[in-house]
């Protein structure tokens, strides 16, 4: 057959190195954050499919070596062995050794331990045992798609290759039937075989390959807001993370297990038309604007309003669910979160958009000339853990953010039965965990992965 051409929009986790990387370790004659997916699914596209062409194109002038604290769970733990690549995820592990909740005079009311993954339950929650800076994860993806690559199969025959291109976007997608024509930022047009979105929750791929009323019909907003940044590390803090609630419906958590900096997560369900009016005016009305809503809420928020007005690498989103009827379009195919972001409250976004890359791989090298049928299989076997990894917390959201003060006492009263009578029943209380374990993760023979 010959050799595939494959266009992978996005840089993050689900792209390089989730594709590129199966691709990559399987070594049969074919011819692609966190939440890392593009280099993922490069490494296992290479892998199999030695003499196929991979582009991951990237709109950012570099690699987006950066971001907060993920964590990886349920059947990413397995996934991540089968690649050869736990051993090294362990390295990068953050020393997180567990999260507190503190009533406003610092007092802690709840503490949670580290949770061991636990391969029959396929469960863990909180602080995790595999806890990594998403700029580590992506630079391991990226550095290990890249050593496959100077080594690969393809690379020693001249056929083939792994492009990361930066600083460029998708500007239009054309159906031309049995090729994909791509028009970029800059005027080049290029075709191919299959173009996958990884490009996150606000793909511009979904946009324009299923139109603007398909793509917004997809997002389904928790009516949560969030913005993350960092502050230099402060005296005591020592790797423990704490949790703050207050009320009007705002929460605060701060963690503290990486070694360069105090990573700050605010997160409200109110004031959101201020907070979308000051997206649009610039960094610093929303700075404004976020100290704002915080300023009053107790326990150490008024110092970290303060870090906040230096930090360089404020930003603020939307905490959203994207919700797809059909994962592909022609030969134009959505990974991660661009097709199935779970939202940060599941704590399953990375693992899915892991999963995902790892399904998509298995199946184009499973199918060989029938990229459709890859496809097809691929948005069917999706299905089952997209539904279990999207579960949300009983009650909805506002369950976790209390209007009153009274609000805020049940909530922490509920967090201290768990913690202290270990009450599993109640954990949907507090989040969707990481799924029931029922979902299997499929066997692809035909990726012959080493690990």
């Amino acid at each position: 057959m010959p050799p595939l051409r494959v266009l992978v929009v996005g840089a993050g986790i689900a792209g390089p190195v989730s594709l590129p990387i199966v691709l990559v370790f399987v070594p049969l004659p074919y011819s692609s954050p966190l939440t890392p997916t593009p280099q993922f699914l490069s490494h296992l596209l290479r892998g199999a499919l030695p003499t196929s062409t991979i582009r991951i194109l990237e709109r950012s002038s570099s690699l987006r070596a950066t971001g907060h604290q993920i964590d990886l769970k349920a059947t990413s733990i397995p996934l991540l062995k089968k690649c050869g690549l736990l051993d090294t995820i362990k390295t990068l592990c953050v020393p997180e050794t567990g999260l507190e909740m503190v009533d406003g005079n610092g007092k802690i009311v709840v503490r949670f331990g580290v949770n061991g993954f636990d391969e029959r339950k396929k469960r863990l929650a909180l602080t995790s045992e595999y806890e990594v800076m998403r700029g580590d994860l992506v630079r391991c993806f990226e550095e290990r798609s890249l050593e496959l690559e100077s080594g690969g199969e393809g690379s020693a025959s001249g056929e083939g290759g792994l492009e990361y291109v930066y600083g460029k976007s998708v500007e239009g997608i054309k159906d031309l039937g049995e090729e994909v024509e791509v028009r970029f930022s800059d005027g080049e047009i290029g075709r191919y075989d299959l173009v996958v979105g990884a490009d996150g929750q606000g793909s511009r791929v979904r946009r324009l390959a299923w139109g603007d009323s398909e793509s917004e019909k997809a997002w389904k907003s928790t009516g949560v807001q969030a913005a993350y940044y960092s502050i230099p590390k402060r005296e005591g803090d020592d790797g423990m993370s704490t949790g703050y609630l207050a009320n009007r419906r705002r929460m605060v958590i701060t963690r503290t297990g990486y070694k360069h900096h105090t990573q700050v997560l605010l997160f409200t369900m109110a004031e959101h038309e201020k907070i979308d009016q000051a997206s649009k005016e610039g960094v610093q009305k929303q700075k404004e604007v976020w100290a704002e809503l915080f300023q009053d809420a107790g326990w150490e928020c008024e110092k970290l309003m303060e870090g906040m007005q230096t930090a360089e690498d404020f930003y603020v989103h939307e905490i959203v669910q994207i919700r797809m009827d059909k994962l592909y379009q022609g030969r134009v195919v959505l990974l991660g979160d661009a097709g199935y972001c779970p939202s940060p409250f599941t704590g399953m976004g990375t693992t899915l958009a892991l999963v995902g890359s790892y399904v998509l791989a298995g199946e184009l090298v499973r199918n060989g000339n029938d990229i459709r049928a890859a496809l097809n299989a691929y948005d069917e076997k999706m299905k089952e853990p997209i539904k279990e990894y999207q579960e949300m917390p009983t009650g909805g959201m506002k369950v976790l953010f209390p209007s009153s003060q009274l609000g805020v006492w049940l909530l922490r009263t509920a967090g201290w039965a768990i913690s202290t009578f270990r009450i599993d029943q109640l954990a949907s209380w507090v989040g969707s965990g990481d799924g029931k374990g029922e979902w299997k993760l499929p066997e692809y023979p035909e990726l012959k992965l080493k690990g």
